[in-house]
């Protein structure tokens, strides 16, 4: 096996501090590492994903309950409590998974670009990208709950 096979080229540790620094600046909120895990959350949540090509091919997953998905977006928007749609915590969930992603995009070897994130939510449901494997995930909690951020190589 090559190196770039065996050695992650984007740490759990690295991919924890892109996501302290996007929800600490954007968000006002403070994330700390919990030991992560692959349970579902339980009741609704929603996911966005991002998709990297070129040099380097993969996703950047974000999932988070949706309780956590609507106190960010009304942290995003400055909304009151309980006032934001569907499409709008879809938005803002979106958002966070693209800058998670350009940020780890800008640690990975050039060229490669980014998709437009892509957002699914409810409650029993599996997202997956066919042939991909899980390169690094971290699970991080605050005071509006959990987020789970997975890096997969296609």
């Amino acid at each position: 096996m090559s190196l770039t096979e065996t050695t992650p080229l984007v740490t759990a540790d690295e991919i924890t501090g892109i996501a302290q620094d996007v929800w600490g600046s954007f968000l006002a909120m403070d994330l700390e590492p919990a030991e992560p895990h692959d349970e579902p959350f339980a009741g609704e949540s929603v996911t966005g994903c991002v998709h990297l090509a070129g040099a380097w091919g993969g996703s950047v997953i974000v999932e988070a309950p949706t309780t956590h998905a609507t106190a960010a977006a009304e942290a995003m928007f400055a909304a009151e409590a309980g006032s934001l749609s569907w499409d709008e915590v879809s938005d803002a969930l979106g958002e966070l998974t693209n800058m998670v992603g350009g940020n780890i995009k800008g640690l990975l070897p050039a060229p490669s670009t980014l998709s437009i994130p892509s957002v699914a939510g409810g409650e029993s449901y599996t997202l997956r990208v066919p042939g991909a494997v899980l390169a690094s995930r971290v699970l991080l909690t605050g005071p509006a709950g959990p987020v789970r951020i997975s890096l997969w190589r296609s």
